[in-house]
């Protein structure tokens, strides 16, 4: 039989940049370096935003799914469902230009 694949093993992993953390007096060299200290905690417009968009994209999709088996679809629920997602769109550009990320 003729074997069309080459079986390589893989390359070695670099853990030279890996910083040991110190955990119960443990040293554990494989934590890779993260800047929590940097990291931004989100603004209350960026929740409201994440809030209405992921209700409005539940709300289209449980029309959605209604209709894929066959329910009857109450498509006045996905049009609020998009309308909260173009209220969310519009926030989220707001809290971008404001906090700069």
């Amino acid at each position: 039989m003729l074997c069309m694949f080459k079986v390589q093993a893989a390359p070695p992993i670099d853990l030279s940049h890996a910083v040991a953390a110190n955990y119960n007096n443990q040293l554990h060299p494989y934590n890779l370096p993260h800047d929590f200290e940097k990291a931004e905690s989100p603004t209350f417009l960026r929740i409201v935003a994440y809030a209405l968009a992921y209700t409005g994209g539940a709300l289209i999709g449980y029309t959605a799914g209604s209709a894929i088996t066959g329910n009857k679809a109450n498509w006045a629920v996905a049009g609020v469902g998009a309308g909260l997602i173009g209220i969310a769109v519009p926030i989220g550009i707001i809290d971008k230009k404001h906090n700069g990320y």
